[in-house]
């Protein structure tokens, strides 16, 4: 049966706060785990970085102003296409359940748009075949950089990555990742920066793996991992446990390893709710969730990627 009725300003205006509410309460990890900043225009200079000098050495006699200059280059994050999800009210039963915050059929539109979020902050792009692989920006995509947004793409250095060496997710890799990233001043004791790594289930087993040991002597970390199914904090990183991390060509997992202030998310738009008549399908309502959001490393050196073998 055709809806009878077209929505009303009331209904659109409802469906927009039903959809707020529920994406607050549907907020994925992975944005708490990288740092927001509003955006308006076509692109959004993040961070001029300036290259390292070497000090030089002067006998106190030289007349001559010394000219020692950095290289400098710029980070950005570029207006984005929209992420989003939505489709046609066709009966009077479907325009009631957009009403209720709580339906399915608000969530699922809504933690559709949050997923496609999570998704452009990790890097990645989902397969036709449900794969994931490496795309965009984000933490593990190309970084726009150069003095202006579309100057240049810069992929993340084959030095970032620790070799998958025929195993999971073992101490000995956590370990090379932490010191890599101390190595250039990344979650060094002093600083207050929080360090995340996204893993899937299969490192979460590892994880419990590392913790059980032989099975003697537990001790009271090992004993809430093992209580709890849950890995808490190791080495400084906290954990963010998704199924949406791609594989290389070898077919190790990529675990990315970040700075939380390394990672910017720029956001023209947050996740919001609209709904309309569709003059072009009878006047039929559509409901709509959508967002405007792109990411980008500041430093390539802030990210570590961890390969696992599954």
């Amino acid at each position: 049966m055709s809806i009878a009725v077209q929505s009303e300003a009331h209904h659109q205006l409802m469906y927009a706060q039903n959809v707020q509410m529920v994406a607050q309460q549907t907020r994925r990890t992975l944005r708490e785990a990288v740092t927001e900043a509003p955006c308006s225009g076509e692109a959004h200079s993040v961070a001029d970085l300036v290259g390292a000098v070497d000090a030089l050495e002067s006998d106190g006699r030289d007349r001559r102003n010394i000219e020692n200059v950095p290289k400098n280059s710029r980070r950005w994050v570029v207006f984005p296409t929209e992420t989003q999800s939505g489709q046609y009210i066709d009966k009077a039963e479907k325009l009631q359940r957009a009403m209720d915050p709580t339906s399915v059929y608000v969530r699922t539109h809504t933690v559709a748009v949050q997923r496609g979020i999570g998704d452009k902050i990790l890097g990645v792009e989902k397969q036709p075949n449900g794969t994931f692989k490496v795309s965009g920006g984000g933490i593990l995509g190309a970084a726009a950089d150069g003095k202006s947004p579309g100057a240049n793409k810069v992929a993340l250095p084959a030095g970032n990555f620790v070799a998958a060496g025929g195993a999971g997710l073992t101490l000995a890799k956590l370990k090379t990742s932490k010191e890599k990233l101390a190595l250039r001043e990344f979650g060094l004791e002093d600083d207050d920066d929080e360090m995340y790594c996204a893993i899937s289930p299969k490192q979460v087993t590892d994880l419990l793996d590392i913790a059980d040991g032989d099975g003697s002597s537990l001790n009271a970390f090992q004993q809430i991992q093992l209580m709890n199914g849950k890995p808490t904090p190791l080495l400084g990183y906290k954990w963010i446990v998704t199924n949406r991390l791609p594989v290389n060509t070898a077919g190790a997992r990529l675990c990315p390893v970040w700075s939380k202030r390394n990672i910017i998310a720029g956001v023209w738009q947050d996740v919001e709710g609209r709904m309309w008549n569709d003059t072009s399908a009878k006047n039929t309502p559509y409901a709509h969730v959508g967002a405007f959001i792109d990411c980008v490393r500041v430093e390539d050196g802030g990210v570590e990627v961890i390969e696992c073998v599954e």
